[in-house]
């Protein structure tokens, strides 16, 4: 679903890596790390095109269509802030119209914890 009034973030096209899509909304989604690549062929340095992307690009809300910005891992990378596994995790649905959030919980920790 392509939203023809999605924003996009002058001279980053070339770190344009596709979509992204949130509750019947798509936006352009950028890859980070190619952002601050074009800074710095543009001449600046690592750290000046950091702040300069942080502050004037990330940090510029301009409404429900503003692009985002992700921070792409290998798949062979994780991230220090998301866990390897979950014992639970929310499920969202809709039901009825309305956004419907439950817990699930793995069958592993099922079958763990029914075993005390």
């Amino acid at each position: 679903m392509v939203n023809p009034e999605a924003l996009t973030a002058d001279g980053f096209d070339d770190a344009i890596i596709g979509i992204a899509h949130k509750f019947n909304h798509a936006v352009v989604a950028y890859d980070w790390d190619k952002c601050i690549q074009v800074l710095m062929d543009g001449g600046m340095d690592y750290t000046d095109a950091l702040e300069y992307f942080t502050f004037n690009t990330i940090g510029a809300w301009v409404g429900e269509n503003t692009p985002i910005f992700v921070e792409v891992f290998a798949k062979d990378e994780q991230s220090p802030e998301v866990p390897e596994t979950f014992d639970a995790v929310t499920e969202p649905r809709l039901e009825s119209g309305e956004v419907v959030v439950e817990e699930r919980v793995d069958s592993e920790s099922d079958s763990s914890q029914g075993s005390s």
